[in-house]
């Protein structure tokens, strides 16, 4: 039986089935439900799926109904594309590239052979070759031929593996799916009313436009509206002609009448939108009632406030808060995340994979008593909503608070419609413990009442930290927000500010804090402004079993701290240095940065030109993370003396960050790390004595103790959040309307959260593009034995252009990770030549195995000749980061985004 994953409908029909999908056609954008024998597994493309069903449930799906493949595969035994120009026969992984060098010696006017084998036509005009592509091959397979030649590395003795040479399923049950039916006609379906279909399908193609899309509601009424009048014209002309008809085949009129009348009357978009769907008040409602919604409150307060006359007076605010409870409640329900409460599972042998590997989550006696408790995030932060230089600067300013489930998986906990709304607040109306108040209170009830579940009985929650950049954090934990003046300025430990300035300063310890300390601290700064050792007032978030302030429950966010704080200003300094040394003029700088060819990936965060004058790097903090990181290969020959401090100390902190970065760790990587913030720190006081140090290079070397507290930071950092505003804004901009500003943003969330728990939001956690049946017999023998090696069988293995695993994505010609011996030692980098999917669940990376330098002065890999191929699956990489192989002087070079640190010291 075929279950549908949207609704309770099930058939013995495939199909059926797959026509049944076009009723969620707008909650199922290129998802393909296996459904079949409770199988929860998804698919990109029907052809995948009959692919999946073959292989995972042994039934034969009949070749009439599977689509030939329209990638383009590899043009020779090893997976390679080969330039059809004799004195040239450049090697390329991609075919984008491959055609893009073909076009490039027709520009020198050479003359081109098109590179599929049987096409004999040749070019030397750039557009001409262009419209030849399009016309004759566009979607056919660019296939090698059994005479294919090989690499010339190659030994003469290899073969090309035939067709016969590999095994075949012969234990599939010889059961065609479109026969299923037939097989099972006792197998009652569950049917549900057409009409409720079609009503839920067009419901949810006004949610898509309205909250997907963000098309505003008088268009989307315009849109419905026309959209009624064109049907009921077309319904008036059909009752017309099916009036004629049926007079010339004499049937009575008052029997005509009759048929039509009945048939017309239960047409069930009329039925449906009258009633339901017809204004924007009505379609809100419904969206309300049959889909899961949670509904925002206003929660009113009051705030004292100095008058005109001085005096203070109690003004009724309010703010708009979505229940935490209600939230959980509705994601248990919500269909693309599927959560599952279960045991944290720790990793072993000393790794820090996630922030369950933390000490805080480890000795947490809340999540100890609760291991399938909820375990949450909150992050709160101010967002500027309108233009944050124009004149209504900060008029509009608004405090939100938002909330992750940290049991989802890491790939979905990321995903920016994952992440909750809890409540928004005007800054300017804040009061720390009304707001905050509200939301203690229902997690207070979640530890100890929790929520009831059917078929889980009775779930608890509890807060394990709250995300945040320095201010924010200071202001919710009651410490104080002044960071260039105030005397304590840290909320780990009590330093002053006279120690932090003295020599030695930087790297010295001081006494941390602890909640004994913290609550004495609150209790001698009673009535003072500016509290006691940096402590103002009590946080009403300390009154949680599961959270306190100094647990610490306030983790640093190295995007605000390193890249847009130390990196930033820092970066500055030595460039200036450089400058001054005659290394390169900011002009040359600058025209490197402009034209250095960007990776694709990297050219989403491409560097801001160096500004003169300017104290710091401009722009956001990925972009000057990448100035940062290819700095080393931007001026390459521009380095006059790589024994230089000052370009030692760069290297230094291009290598802290490195660290920090990493998504996995190894604890004994720590005391190195700290070693070096301590050396970078002491260097850099030393190289510009004149310069101060911030309070963010003294948040620095608490990295380390924060990494075993928490796991790797990049789980507990702000940027995936502050991605969440870009939601707000873009409602700014489409309803140009500030009157209960509070409102319109909470309802609209709510109801696109209404939307998406339906199962419109489903990630699929593998995905593969341009995939093409994988043949065996075109591949050298080596490369088919090593991928026999991996994949139990041969057949249906599809051979694909890319691929997408938890969110990343991989293509031919990415180079990956693959082993280390032991720290920036005996680094093993692999380049995918071709990607390959079982159909079932896996995917597996084909790659060449390269030999690798590491050039300590430049901290870059400088990649050398092929060595061996191996076939292995993302999950095996020790990095999930695809990296781009950067070309320089006839180099390549390799840049890693994060250090490699997950296997011990």
């Amino acid at each position: 039986m075929f279950q549908c994953f949207y609704c309770p409908w099930t058939t013995a029909s495939f199909k059926e089935y797959v026509s049944h999908r076009a009723h969620h056609r707008h909650i199922n954008v290129h998802r393909y439900h296996c459904g079949l024998r409770q199988c929860y597994s998804a698919l990109s493309s029907e052809r995948l799926l009959r692919l999946h069903i073959i292989r995972k449930h042994n039934l034969k799906v009949s070749k009439l109904h599977i689509q030939a493949s329209e990638t383009i595969g590899a043009t020779n035994a090893f997976g390679k594309y080969i330039c059809t120009v004799t004195t040239c026969k450049k090697e390329h992984d991609k075919y984008r590239d491959f055609i893009k060098h073909l076009k490039s010696h027709m520009t020198k006017k050479q003359v081109v052979k098109c590179p599929f084998a049987e096409c004999p036509a040749v070019y030397r005009n750039v557009k001409s070759f262009t419209a030849h592509l399009s016309r004759n091959h566009r979607g056919v397979c660019l296939a090698p031929s059994q005479n294919t030649p090989l690499l010339a590395n190659s030994n003469e003795d290899e073969e090309v593996v035939s067709q016969d040479d590999i095994q075949n399923d012969n234990d599939v049950d010889l059961l065609f799916l479109n026969d299923l039916s037939e097989r099972t006609s006792n197998i009652p379906s569950t049917s549900i009313s057409e009409s409720d279909l079609i009503l839920h399908n067009l419901a949810q193609f006004c949610m898509r436009l309205e909250y997907h899309y963000l098309v505003p509601e008088t268009v989307v009424q315009y849109s419905v509206t026309e959209m009624f009048k064109v049907h009921a014209q077309g319904q008036a002309f059909l009752r017309e002609e099916l009036t004629k008809n049926m007079r010339n085949e004499k049937i009575s009129e008052e029997k005509m009448k009759s048929i039509l009348d009945n048939s017309f009357a239960r047409d069930p978009f009329k039925m449906n939108f009258d009633s339901n769907l017809s204004s924007t008040y009505r379609r809100k409602e419904y969206f309300k009632k049959m889909f899961t919604f949670v509904k925002p409150e206003k929660v009113e307060f009051f705030k004292p406030v100095k008058n005109s006359c001085g005096n203070i007076v109690n003004v009724k605010k309010f703010f708009y808060y979505v229940p935490v409870p209600d939230t959980l409640e509705a994601c248990l329900k919500d269909k693309s995340l599927n959560i599952k409460l279960v045991p944290p599972t720790f990793s072993k042998d000393g790794f820090l994979v996630d922030v369950t590997d933390g000490e805080v989550f480890k000795n947490n006696k809340f999540f100890q008593e609760n291991p399938t408790a909820f375990c949450l995030a909150l992050y709160q932060d101010g967002v500027e909503i309108v233009n944050a230089i124009g004149p209504a600067k900060r008029k509009h300013k608004l405090l939100a608070i938002y909330l992750a489930i940290l049991n989802l998986p890491e790939h979905l906990r990321s995903h920016i419609n994952s992440i909750k709304l809890v409540a928004l607040c005007r800054e300017k109306d804040f009061v720390h413990d009304a707001v905050y108040g509200r939301i203690v209170e229902d997690l207070k009830k979640l530890e100890t009442v929790g929520i009831n579940v059917p078929d889980l009985g009775n779930v608890k929650a509890g807060l394990l930290f709250i995300a945040g950049d320095n201010l924010g954090s200071h202001g919710l934990g009651g410490f104080l927000e002044n960071f260039s003046r105030s005397i304590y300025f840290c909320r780990y430990c009590i330093i002053d500010r006279p120690s932090f300035k003295r020599a030695g300063g930087e790297s010295r310890v001081f006494t941390a804090r602890t909640p004994a300390m913290y609550n004495e601290a609150v209790r001698k700064g009673q009535g003072k402004k500016s509290g006691y050792q940096g402590v103002k007032f009590n946080s009403v978030f300390n009154s949680l079993q599961s959270f306190h302030c100094c647990s610490p429950g306030l983790p640093g966010c190295f995007g605000h701290d390193l890249m847009e704080g130390i990196c930033a200003f820092d970066l500055k300094l030595y460039i200036d240095h450089f400058i001054a040394e005659e290394w390169f003029t900011l002009c040359e700088l600058n025209e490197a940065i402009n034209s250095f060819p960007y990776s694709s990936r990297d050219k989403k965060d491409k560097p801001i030109p160096v500004q003169e004058g300017s104290e710091r790097v401009k722009g956001g903090a990925w972009q000057v993370w990448t100035l940062l990181r290819l700095l080393p290969l931007i001026i390459l020959e521009h380095v006059l003396d790589p024994t230089d401090r000052y370009w030692k100390a760069l290297l230094l902190l291009l290598e802290i960050v490195e660290i920090v970065c990493a998504p996995q760790i190894h604890k004994s990587h720590l005391p190195y790390l700290q070693f070096s913030i301590d050396e970078y720190l002491t260097l850099r006081r030393e190289l510009f004595p004149n310069v101060v140090l911030r309070p963010k290079h003294h948040y620095l070397t608490y990295y380390p103790e924060l990494i075993l507290k928490f796991g790797p930071l990049i789980k507990c950092w702000t940027m995936r959040f502050e991605s969440k505003h870009t939601f707000f804004k873009r409602i700014a901009r489409m309803i140009r309307n500030f009157k209960n500003i509070l409102f319109s943003f909470s309802l609209k969330h709510e109801l696109l959260q209404c939307y998406l728990r339906t199962g419109a939001d489903t990630v699929l956690p593998l995905e593969v593009f341009k995939a093409s049946d994988f043949i065996p017999s075109h591949y050298s023998r080596l490369i088919v034995n090593i991928v026999m090696k991996s994949m139990k069988s041969l057949s249906n293995v599809q051979l694909c252009q890319s691929a997408k695993f938890k969110g990343t994505s991989y293509a031919n010609g990415d180079i990956v990770i693959l082993s280390q011996e032991s720290y920036q030692c005996d680094l093993s980098f692999g380049r995918i030549i071709f990607i390959l999917f079982d159909c079932i669940e896996s995917v597996f990376f084909v790659c060449e195995k390269l030999e690798t330098l590491f050039d300590i002065s430049q901290r870059l890999y400088r990649l050398g000749s092929v060595e061996g191929y191996v076939c292995v699956k993302p999950e095996s990489l020790l990095s999930y980061y695809p990296h781009h192989a950067y070309e320089i002087n006839s180099q390549q070079y390799v840049k890693l985004k994060h250090a490699i640190v997950c296997t011990p010291e």
